[in-house]
């Protein structure tokens, strides 16, 4: 005989090479051949004493059902039986003993999750699991045992997930926590940390689609009941767009206001048609107020008035547009001056950012061509994209003059007046969009300027501009820009302190001009826009209008060449005179021509979830050390750099430097002179600073768990007689 296995319990299956003996006949028979036996059940005892006289090679083995048992009492005989065939018995063989439920799972489904420390991550990780592998019933009892080694180990609210076992307990915590089905014990749970999966996201609209429809989109109303992420309220948004498009009587501007932050500028403009006209007012004076005017009354009714065509709000618009033309030809030559408006300005805000942004890597963004209705929906898709952004403005500018890319984009990218371009250089590297920033921030440091060229969406309305679709494939190329923001997002290092900022170098006129206007002698032209020698005595002002066309002189308004801009909603005529007409033309001086988006993301601003305990004893009065307790429970590296302690009054400060990497505990000594009374602790505080790696400093009260020792204390003579 090779080898011999002994079954004593004789319910080992028959391994794999090895004949099953049951008797002392059978074992007999092959003990003078080369066979492998496994011996079963009571015959055990003998064949052990015959081995031991014979000096033959044995060794005793226990059932895998037993074993399972054993590690995990919760197993019934038949779940026993089950995990060991989802195994298999070559793989059970080869699991490390002492076996654990953990070595266990990580066979069945191999991951870091059985091993990772609980966390806000490792808990909402865990749901996504079980959502995607749908455990079997037979494997619950291991997953109770392993959720509540978890459950044990991280007392959060968040560990409300390591109660879900299966896919339907799992989908119904994350409904709770992403308020798809809102619950009171899920709403102090922290941000979901992980992009939505498709198949939540699709079972939500299957809900909110129910709930809208029988509601008539009554339960709108209720903000408290929308989901907590931007990619579910877009999501919930988007099925409340469908409805109203057929049942716009149901529709109110109070919900189309609700509904609008997570609409395309196209969905917006569809839906706005469909509510009576919004009111556009006279224009006010200040710049300021005139941005205002422009965000809130303007654009909404340009975006009504181009989906429904109507000439008479053409003609109001019109009119409105015009007087804001003659202010801004008023106040843009005072703006370069240094006047009210200069900060306003889209180049002036470059140079500032160049100058102020010394603990951050800005990477500015250009968009050839994005009026404030597209960057709109750029920013809806970036907000949804790419989770680790926050919104840290949605401001706009104003653009250079003359708004067509050869001037502007210049003047932008160098923080200039058109007319300075030649004399100095960018404010940062340039990027051209066949190249991706990634490399180029990976390395950068705090303080370090990038901009990077985007052609779109100017190129897609150009040469898309006879077609249907226009503003369709205009929003796919955003989607796109904003596809590609995120991956910047998501693959230049977290120690960079990344700051993103959305611009354009023009707007464009939002609906259709007429080629209408004869390109003045000596001059060339590009939609609205025409330079050149104006051959005109200009006044004081430094601007002149002729035919509803402003001629404007170089030198008052910063250019290199005199410019014409139509002061109505007319384009030049092409270089060989053919007229026709040009969607989104742009180059002219109607507010969403000059008025520009400026936008600005932060990546990683949000608060870390970091725990902070201080424990020590000491004598009162006399030097002590402090243990400083860290517990970093997000998923980036932190340090503690400032420990601020306050006994009653008698603060102390300590500046350290103590390094706690992502999802782990550290401990560190600090030794103070004089320990606090037991007086003081009764009054002491302790605040942390916590800096991420991006340079962004937190504040963390601590828990304070300090014992004094004391020779002397005061008691009031009459206490015994208490």
């Amino acid at each position: 005989m090779k080898d011999v296995l002994l079954d004593l319990q004789g319910n080992a299956p028959v391994r794999d090479g090895y004949f099953p003996v049951a008797s002392e006949v059978e074992f007999l028979k092959h003990a003078v051949d080369n066979s492998r036996l496994q011996v079963r059940g009571v015959i055990c005892d003998w064949a052990l004493t015959f081995c031991q006289a014979r000096a033959l090679p044995w060794r005793e083995i226990v059932s895998p059902i037993s074993e399972l048992l054993t590690i995990c009492p919760k197993l019934d005989e038949k779940q026993a039986k089950s995990v060991y065939d989802t195994i298999g018995s070559s793989e059970y063989d080869a699991i490390e003993r002492p076996l654990t439920v953990r070595s266990l799972l990580n066979v069945i489904s191999p991951g870091r999750r059985w091993h990772d420390e609980p966390s806000v991550r490792h808990a909402a990780e865990w749901l996504l699991w079980l959502i995607d592998f749908r455990p079997q019933s037979h494997l619950q009892p291991l997953l109770v045992e392993m959720c509540q080694f978890w459950t044990d180990n991280f007392p959060d609210r968040e560990s409300v997930a390591y109660s879900a076992t299966d896919e339907a307990s799992a989908l119904a915590i994350l409904d709770g926590w992403l308020g798809i089905n809102p619950q009171p014990q899920y709403t102090k749970l922290r941000e979901f940390p992980f992009t939505v999966p498709a198949s939540v996201k699709s079972r939500a609209r299957e809900l909110w689609n129910r709930e809208i429809v029988e509601s008539k989109g009554a339960c709108l109303d209720n903000t408290t009941s929308w989901p907590n992420q931007n990619a579910l309220k877009k999501a919930l948004a988007e099925e409340a767009y469908k409805y109203f498009k057929k049942h716009h009587c149901y529709l109110t501007h109070e919900r189309f206001d609700l509904l609008a932050t997570f609409l395309s500028w196209q969905e917006q403009k569809e839906l706005q048609v469909l509510l009576p006209p919004p009111s556009v007012g006279e224009m006010p004076k200040t710049p300021e107020s005139v941005l205002v005017w422009f965000r809130n009354e303007y654009l909404p009714y340009r975006r009504w008035q181009f989906g429904t065509g109507d000439e008479t709000a053409r003609n109001t618009l019109n009119e409105r547009a015009k007087s804001f033309g003659r202010w801004y030809l008023e106040n843009y030559p005072q703006a370069l001056s240094g006047g009210e408006m200069r900060r306003y300005l889209s180049f002036d805000k470059t140079a500032t950012v160049a100058k102020t942004s010394r603990q951050t890597v800005t990477l500015i963004v250009v968009l050839d061509g994005l009026h404030a209705g597209d960057a709109h929906s750029l920013q809806v898709n970036i907000q949804e994209l790419a989770p680790r952004l926050s919104l840290a403005s949605d401001d706009l500018a104003f653009a250079a003059l003359p708004t067509v890319t050869e001037f502007c984009k210049e003047a932008l990218f160098k923080g200039v007046p058109p007319v300075q371009t030649d004399q100095v250089q960018p404010i940062g590297v340039i990027i051209p969009e066949s190249e991706s920033p990634i490399s180029r921030l990976t390395n950068a440091r705090p303080g370090e300027v990038f901009l990077w060229r985007v052609q779109e969406p100017d190129h897609t309305y150009h040469s898309r501009n006879k077609s249907d679709a226009l503003i369709r494939k205009v929003e796919a190329e955003l989607e796109s820009s904003a596809k590609m923001i995120s991956d910047i997002v998501e693959q230049v290092p977290a120690d960079v302190p990344l700051q993103l900022l959305i611009t354009t170098d023009h707007g464009r006129l939002i609906g259709v001009s007429k080629r209408n206007i004869s390109i003045p002698h000596g001059m060339e032209s590009h939609g609205r826009a025409a330079w050149g020698k104006a051959r005109l005595e200009f006044p004081y002002t430094g601007y002149t209008i002729r035919d509803d066309v402003a001629f404007l002189s170089a030198e008052r308004f910063g250019m290199a060449y005199d410019v014409a801009i139509p002061l109505n909603d007319g384009t030049f005529l092409m270089s060989d005179g053919k007229a026709g007409q040009e969607a989104f033309a742009h180059g002219g001086l109607f507010p969403e021509e000059v008025i520009i988006p400026w936008i600005a993301f932060v990546r990683d601003d949000t608060k870390p979830n970091i725990k902070v305990r201080v424990t020590g004893r000491a004598d009162a009065g006399k030097p002590g050390t402090l243990m400083i307790a860290v517990t970093n429970l997000s998923d980036v590296d932190v340090a503690l750099t400032v420990v601020d302690l306050d006994f009653g009054g008698r603060k102390e400060r300590l500046d350290i430097e103590f390094d706690i990497p992502r999802q782990s505990a550290e401990q560190l000594g600090l030794d103070i002179q004089q320990w606090p009374s037991n007086a003081e602790l009764g009054m002491s505080r302790c605040n942390c600073q916590i800096m991420q790696p991006n340079g962004l400093v937190f504040a963390v009260d601590a828990v304070i768990d300090i014992q004094s020792d004391e020779m002397y204390r005061s008691e009031s003579i009459l206490e015994d007689l208490l």
